[in-house]
């Protein structure tokens, strides 16, 4: 019998130990440029849209101005180059502010740029203005001091451009961050929906595998439970939406009652209500089961059998009052982890984070029976809402 050739694992090299992954200085995992914190919120057709109305006005004020007292072809030529010159110097201005260098200054550092390009930029151009006066004999408006006028005449207009530049670029900013939060408030509901969602109550699982165990002996009976429990986790595991009507639930439910049945045979009595308007009615997904779970693991325990369970819904006003109740006694729920009352508080959250505040869930306990009654509004207030994931058994 021939061995397998042996071969030396070569020398392995000391473990450094975790390695820091380093990223660009001016991005994050994402991609987004944290110089700025956010990326520009200035869209071309924005700022192209606003230079072309405040250098329309501009011209249109000069041309106005000094139109009484210059012929028509010199004054054209002039209200031209003056506003030619203005929409390249604030392009290459808006072209600076926008730059990462621009946006990782201080609120300080940031002014005193404005301060000095601004003052540069209406020198150099009054400079360039004044030597195309005198060596090129462009036309301009007879002043003693030319450089003067059309330096003080330039800052006054990038007075102006700066003012409502920086005034849209706040309402812009300030929009961005509002979305900016409205989008992290709705991924951190989405991330707690998904875990809400993924907590699967065993209980449910567990006492449907061991009905089905249970009836082995019965070929159909146990087929029939498999099918059951099959169509129930078909549409509970489902993708589905925020909010769906509630005959969809509803429907479901047969499936979930015919599983039932098999654990409890004649000990079990249920009946549903429902009017035309409840039937269409959005509700969170997986609104009843809950309930139901805690009727069918509190209500052989607490009162006699026939254990009966009434599920009535109906509308009233601008609520939908949706009721389950269960003969029984009310067993105070805990949520410590022993299992009691989780779904009644995943339930309740559940609401909190897809409907507004005047949706609630109460327990009564009157003459044997033990009642849970949810209202819902039929016009919630309209809020973002994240997406459930599709796999969404919580009880």
């Amino acid at each position: 019998m021939k061995s397998a050739p042996s071969t030396a694992a070569p020398p392995s090299r000391p473990d450094p130990g975790p390695r820091l992954i380093a990223l660009p200085p001016e991005q994050d995992a994402s991609g987004r440029d944290l110089a700025a914190g956010r990326p520009p919120v200035w869209s071309a057709r924005l700022f192209w849209g606003f230079q072309a109305a405040f250098w329309f006005i501009a011209a249109l004020s000069l041309f106005f101005l000094v139109v009484t007292y210059m012929p028509l072809e010199e004054l054209s030529a002039i209200v031209t180059g003056r506003t030619g010159t203005g929409v390249v110097l604030t392009v290459l201005l808006h072209r600076f502010y926008t730059s990462a260098f621009f946006r990782r200054q201080e609120r300080l550092a940031s002014w005193l740029w404005v301060i000095v390009l601004t003052v540069v930029t209406s020198l150099a151009a009054s400079a360039v203005w004044v030597a195309l006066i005198r060596w090129a004999h462009f036309p301009e408006i007879n002043t003693e001091s030319p450089f003067v006028d059309i330096t003080i005449s330039r800052l006054f207009n990038l007075l102006i451009w700066h003012s409502m530049y920086f005034g849209i670029d706040v309402v812009l900013k300030t929009h961005a961050l509002e979305v900016e939060a409205s989008e992290a408030k709705v991924a951190i509901q989405a991330a707690e929906l998904r875990q809400l969602h993924a907590q699967i109550n065993p209980h449910f699982l567990f006492n449907s595998l061991n009905t089905i165990k249970a009836n082995l002996a019965d070929p159909a009976q146990a087929a029939e439970g498999l099918q059951n429990l099959s169509d129930y986790l078909h549409f509970a595991l489902q993708e589905s939406r925020p909010l769906e009507p509630l005959s969809r639930e509803l429907d479901s439910l047969e499936s979930y009652f015919r599983l039932q049945s098999l654990r409890f045979g004649p000990d079990l009595d249920c009946l549903i209500e429902a009017s035309p308007a409840a039937l269409k009615t959005s509700v969170p997904p997986m609104l009843i089961q809950p309930l139901l779970e805690n009727a069918f693991k509190f209500g052989p325990k607490t009162g006699p059998l026939p254990l009966r369970i009434e599920i009535k819904a109906s509308t009233d006003g601008e609520f939908l009052v949706l009721t389950v109740a269960n003969t029984g006694c009310w067993v105070p729920y805990r949520t410590d982890g022993g299992g009691h009352g989780i779904g009644i508080t995943n339930l309740r959250r559940r609401l909190q984070l897809l409907l507004d505040e005047r949706a609630s869930l109460r327990f009564t306990e009157s003459d044997g029976l033990v009642t849970a009654c949810v209202h819902l509004p039929l016009h919630p207030d309209r809020r973002p809402t994240p997406r459930p994931p599709s796999a969404k058994l919580a009880v």
